[in-house]
């Protein structure tokens, strides 16, 4: 998998795309896990998962507010569609988020500095830290209530089995944290944990 190098940032007439690793580049953000990403953190490993229904929520609800009011002070059923379809899809995948198995998280070894996936099936991957991607993505749509930001933080890792089947190569986990400085801030968690250690990443809801 070819992947710009640290610190390239792509632009697009609506979008931004800024590569965070690799090598594992320093974003000058404070950590801070706002979407509740890390599930378990101690001297050895962290585990991070995307699983977060009250992130989700806390995602659509201000959306759900936002174009409520604004129907209701433009007297416009336009606009309440408008944000029916912009958050009616994402409310439907939560919802069907809920009936689905808990997905497995990546796990960070410090000691190793070594990333592992690992899959129902037992089949694991187990990627040097210094390869892992990161990759914060940024979005802009305008609608009649004006501009709206959308982003992720994504980092992917890459099976290290020379003989995997193709649609076994790459694996890939975002995170919906609205782009820009929330996913540097994200991404951070992660880095700081590796390269500094568990010190470094402010605990807030570990067991």
């Amino acid at each position: 998998m070819n992947t710009p190098a640290a610190g390239t940032c792509k632009k697009g007439f609506f979008s931004r795309q800024d590569y965070l690793a690799p090598l594992p580049l320093p974003t000058g953000q404070k950590p801070s896990d706002g979407m509740r990403i890390i599930w378990r953190k101690n001297d050895v490993f962290m585990d991070i998962s995307n699983y977060s229904i009250g992130s989700g929520i806390m995602m659509l609800w201000p959306l759900v507010i936002i174009y409520c009011s604004l129907a209701y002070m433009m007297n416009d059923v336009i606009v309440l569609m408008m944000g029916a379809v912009v958050t009616g899809l994402p409310g439907l995948m939560l919802i069907y988020s809920l009936f689905r198995p808990t997905p497995l998280p990546i796990r960070f070894n410090r000691q190793r500095r070594e990333a592992c996936f690992l899959k129902r099936s037992g089949e694991y991957w187990i990627v040097p830290w210094e390869s892992v991607v990161a990759a914060a993505t940024q979005f802009s749509s305008t609608s009649q209530g004006g501009k709206i930001t959308h982003g992720m933080l994504v980092v992917s890792l890459e099976n290290p089995d020379p003989n995997a089947t193709k649609d076994n190569q790459h694996f890939t986990m975002a995170f919906g944290c609205g782009g820009g400085e929330a996913a540097m801030a994200l991404w951070e968690c992660i880095r700081c944990y590796m390269e500094i250690g568990p010190d470094a990443v402010e605990d807030q809801t570990f067991q």
